[in-house]
């Protein structure tokens, strides 16, 4: 697995959104790569399509999740990607105070001046910070299950 981190950031800084670079990064770090990617990806970033939702860094991860872990047959269990999920949510969460795009940026992206205080205040940069420490996040539980260190706080 490379960097997931760093290039999470270098993706979002050379103009994919937080969801698309996430996931993408992961995907490129796990030998999943795939054209689907990023386009799969482009409607959770700014929250959802703008919508206030959750961060589209945590959604990316959240597919991220799925690709390794997600069921291509309706009788496989979803407990793991479901307890890895929820993992990373209470991890990102507990590094920055919420999931939640609004939340955390302050601004409503729906909006122009929700918009023109995101560049004012150059709130892309914090969002690469989010989109590096998602992929980053992920990178990391993928390594600790691949040594064998299970998370012995996951709900079912």
């Amino acid at each position: 697995m490379h960097n997931a981190e760093a290039r999470g950031r270098e993706l979002f800084e050379n103009g994919f959104f937080c969801a698309e670079a996430v996931c993408k990064a992961i995907a490129e770090g796990q030998s999943m790569d795939n054209a689907l990617i990023p386009g799969i990806a482009t409607g959770f970033c700014g929250g959802m399509a703008r919508s206030g939702g959750p961060c589209g860094a945590v959604t990316g991860a959240v597919m991220a999740l799925g690709l390794v872990h997600g069921r291509d047959d309706p009788a496989q269990s979803v407990r793991q990607t479901y307890d890895a999920v929820r993992q990373m949510m209470r991890a990102f969460e507990g590094r920055f105070g919420s999931t939640n795009c609004t939340e955390l940026l302050g601004v409503d992206l729906d909006t122009a001046e929700g918009r023109q205080t995101f560049d004012e205040q150059n709130l892309a940069g914090t969002c690469a910070d989010f989109t590096a420490a998602a992929a980053a996040l992920v990178e990391g539980m993928l390594k600790a299950e691949a040594a064998g260190i299970a998370d012995t706080n996951t709900a079912p």
